[in-house]
């Protein structure tokens, strides 16, 4: 049956009906392609979402420079105040 995995639902078709393949070969072909899609996703994902954000080349869970500024701001004026309520 593995020489049947590579087919597409179509040709498993014709296969069904002139009676090469039963109907429970036709399923389990297709359920292991399905089982197989799904440990592709699951261990991997795909291309399109391996870059993060939608932002091609942007390594996934990299702060952008917009957060990095605002966090560096926040400290800045945390250090201000903590300078201001010492006097």
């Amino acid at each position: 049956m593995s020489a049947n995995d590579s087919l597409t639902p179509d040709e498993l078709g014709e296969l069904l009906k002139r009676g090469e393949i039963t109907k429970e070969e036709a399923i389990e072909v297709m359920a292991q392609r399905t089982r197989n899609e799904a440990m592709q996703n699951l261990y991997g994902p795909p291309p399109e979402a391996a870059a993060g954000d939608g932002e091609p080349g942007k390594a996934p869970g990299k702060p952008s420079l917009k957060a990095v500024i605002v966090v560096l701001l926040l400290i800045v004026l945390f250090v201000l105040l903590a300078i201001g309520l010492g006097q």
